[in-house]
């Protein structure tokens, strides 16, 4: 039997999947279709490569690309260069 979990704790995860949702949408379409072949559907690699016409070892770093994008996403970094270069002060004088 499953433990019964608190209103906090379903509403902290259904937020957390609409994030993660909402991250996934920001990939390109064809890494939304592998995350979602993956996660949701449960393809294996060979499965995910015979219906996209790629390798096993093309979906694996294309997979293993997209879950970069999405932690960088999920974690607020930014996946396009800032519109100014970063700060380079050192304090020191050139």
């Amino acid at each position: 039997m499953e433990p019964v979990q608190g209103p906090d704790v379903l509403v902290l995860r259904s937020e957390t999947q609409k994030e993660v949702c909402a991250a996934i949408e920001t990939l390109r379409p064809d890494d939304q279709e592998l995350v979602r072949f993956k996660v949701w559907e449960g393809l294996s690699n060979g499965e995910i490569g015979k219906i996209l016409g790629i390798t096993d070892r093309a979906v694996e770093g294309r997979y293993t690309r997209a879950l970069r994008k999405l932690a960088k996403i999920l974690n607020g970094d930014r996946l396009v260069a800032p519109s100014s270069p970063p700060s380079t002060e050192t304090g020191e004088v050139e």
